[in-house]
């Protein structure tokens, strides 16, 4: 059952519908000792001290612009465009995705690096597939998925991995932005 949580800061709720429910019990004394403005009076003091401890005001907004330049080209390709982005990270380090998440709300399109708290098997099956990029194994499942799109990030790959790209004709550069880069893939065999 625990399983099911997948957090155990949840744990949390349990905890705040005890204190509610140990809240109404106090609720149910206090109004059998004391009658009329007395209680009304502490329960509207309560409450505003209640909410007056969580306020965080005032609120802060910065603006964040740290999304590539490179995800608004992908704007710009087709409806049948699917992107995936390099490295591909093994389940243990998949958390290392999210940026590339935060970058694709630029474009909204399919990527195969996407995660959540559920792991298909054919995220496995990917991680493998996709481990020796670039390599003839990893473009067949390139091929095999669907991927029209390559996104590089230079800065996490082996510096001969990066180099290798140059070797496969059918990825074409499109757009480089600093250690990103974004290849079209096209459907020519290897």
């Amino acid at each position: 059952p625990l399983r099911l949580i997948r957090g155990v800061v949840r744990f949390g709720q349990i905890v705040l519908a005890a204190v509610a429910i140990l809240a109404g019990f106090g609720l149910a004394w206090v109004t059998t000792r004391f009658r009329g403005r007395a209680v009304a009076m502490a329960a509207i003091l309560l409450v505003v001290a209640a909410n007056g401890e969580a306020l965080r005001a005032p609120f802060g907004y910065t603006r964040y612009e740290g999304i590539s330049k490179l995800y608004d080209v992908l704007r710009t390709t087709g409806d049948d465009t699917v992107v995936v982005s390099m490295p591909f990270y093994p389940t243990a380090s998949f958390h290392y995705n999210t940026a590339f998440m935060l970058g694709s709300t630029r474009f909204w399109k399919p990527i195969v690096n996407g995660y959540s708290g559920f792991k298909p098997p054919s995220l496995y099956a990917n991680v493998e597939e996709l481990r020796g990029f670039p390599d003839d194994r990893s473009m067949a499942r390139l091929g095999e998925l669907g991927v029209t799109h390559v996104v590089v990030d230079a800065r996490h790959m082996p510096e001969a991995a990066v180099n290798r790209v140059a070797g496969y004709p059918q990825l074409q550069l499109m757009f480089t932005d600093g250690w990103l880069r974004l290849y079209s893939l096209s459907k020519r065999a290897p």
